[in-house]
């Protein structure tokens, strides 16, 4: 026969504490930290090489760019009307040069933005909102900005590729029968990426560089008429004032990346964060885990 001892009220609260500090309380603030701050994604390519391995376990950084949390899950899958969040101030904009992870913005083909909840992409941020990118036997610059952005030395690998041996669909980029001529992903530009705000003319040079970023916001596919005038919904229109920021973004094995020189660009909305470090590293191939590359800085830092 077994005798319980009845607790007291306050070893009873002591024990409910207890319980909470060393068990509740760290499961909400991992999964408020997952939300909020960071997330970790496994790279499954060589795009970014030799920046990012295939295999590397990437930290990414949602507080410095600032967190989003989707208020509906209607909005997998689904246009930009159906998107719904709630996004948070970060510490910092996006720079030039910052690592991002993002929702791929053309699941559903090339020229379309669409927000694809489940495709996640990792690239480089290489011009911002307002810039003018543009590349040179592979090396990609921003007029008005010295210097390049990205890798220079992967960059100009691509210059001792012959691109007559690359298929068509990976030799042009974005517009390629715009009035530019047809650029490659070797040359190509200048692109200027829209800015919240800017009021950009519509016509028949830059037609196809900017259909895609405006049906995204405007629901309607812009296009010329029969007298070579620019038609958005029911009206004719010379210019368009854009409302969201977009990105340009490239793989630093610039000649194995889809990336915004093929499909363009990149809504803001569709940024998830900045990659700062490498956690670990497991190489597949070899089955073997990378130790040189445990908790590796892969913060943007410009050539000098």
């Amino acid at each position: 026969m077994s005798i319980r001892h009845k607790r007291k009220w306050w070893q009873t609260l002591l024990r409910g504490v207890g319980i909470f500090l060393l068990v509740v309380l760290p499961g909400c603030v991992m999964v408020l930290s997952r939300f909020f701050c960071w997330e970790m994604f496994t790279v499954p390519t060589e795009s970014m090489y030799p920046t990012l391995l295939a295999g590397d376990r990437i930290i990414v950084n949602k507080a410095l760019f600032g967190a989003r949390l989707h208020r509906s899950f209607e909005s997998m899958g689904a246009e930009k009307p159906d998107i719904r969040r709630w996004t948070y101030r970060g510490l910092r904009p996006l720079q030039r040069g910052d690592i991002i992870v993002f929702n791929y913005p053309y699941a559903r083909g090339w020229g379309r933005i669409a927000f694809d909840f489940n495709t996640l992409f990792v690239k480089r941020c290489v011009a911002l909102p307002g810039d003018s990118v543009y590349a040179e036997r592979g090396v990609i610059r921003v007029r008005g900005v010295e210097g390049t952005v990205g890798l220079p030395r992967s960059q100009r690998e691509l210059a001792r590729f012959d691109l007559s041996l690359y298929p068509p669909e990976t030799r042009f980029t974005v517009a390629p029968d715009s009035a530019y001529g047809r650029w490659t992903i070797r040359d190509f530009g200048p692109i200027y990426v829209p800015r919240r705000g800017d009021r950009i003319p519509l016509d028949s040079s830059n037609l196809a560089l900017y259909a895609a970023a405006v049906e995204y916001e405007t629901g309607h596919r812009p296009r010329l008429d029969s007298l070579r005038r620019t038609v958005l919904g029911d009206s004719v229109v010379t210019h368009y004032t854009f409302e969201d920021n977009f990105y340009f973004a490239c793989g630093d094995n610039t000649t194995a990346s889809m990336d915004s020189r093929y499909w363009g660009f990149i809504p803001e909305v569709f940024v998830l964060g900045v990659v700062t470090r490498v956690a670990y590293s497991y190489d597949r191939q070899r089955e073997r885990v990378r130790w040189r590359r445990l908790w590796r800085d892969v913060s943007y830092r410009p050539a000098e």
